[in-house]
């Protein structure tokens, strides 16, 4: 086994933009990933994947659906669900999974037939007391706008910068 290198973990750390929220429930409906006051969503036009990992940190009746969605704005509206798992989240640190790429989002908005340049979760709990920790794992859309490829730099990815591309 060997040990990563400062510049391995470097180049680890670059490639993935990182992002943590606390859901709170309110009600047993499905809800756009929100804190009690504010919705969020991410602008999925820099992503070329993204990967949603959750875990209860308080739990009575738990989270029952894991939904990463396309939606119109960073506040939920047109919310159109990309991919689903349902899940049995009835206990403190259980944690459960899931990702999408940017082509499942741009088929989405194809079929949606609506721009949708923003990617959320909607998260189903079984009580309104329920709390959930979300971590989006963003990554980056590769130079000229082609995922998985790289242009490198002393050593470090060079990220397309021209959204025209």
């Amino acid at each position: 086994m060997t040990a990563l290198s400062a510049a391995t973990v470097g180049r680890i750390g670059a490639r993935t933009n990182c992002k943590m929220f606390l859901h709170t429930a309110g009600d047993t409906s499905a809800n756009i990933l929100t804190d009690g006051t504010k919705k969020y969503a991410v602008n999925s036009r820099d992503i070329a994947g993204l990967r949603v990992a959750i875990m209860e940190v308080v739990a009575t009746s738990g989270c029952t659906k894991l939904e990463i969605v396309a939606c119109s704005d960073a506040s939920g509206t047109n919310a159109t669900s990309v991919k689903e798992l349902t899940v049995s989240l009835t206990a403190l640190q259980k944690w459960a999974s899931l990702e999408v790429t940017a082509d499942e989002l741009n088929l989405a908005e194809v079929s949606a037939g609506k721009v949708l340049p923003y990617v959320t979760v909607r998260l189903t709990c079984g009580s309104s007391a329920d709390k959930v920790a979300v971590f989006f794992l963003m990554d980056p859309v590769r130079f000229g706008g082609v995922p998985g490829t790289d242009t490198w730099v002393g050593g470090l990815p060079v990220y397309n910068t021209d959204y025209g591309v």
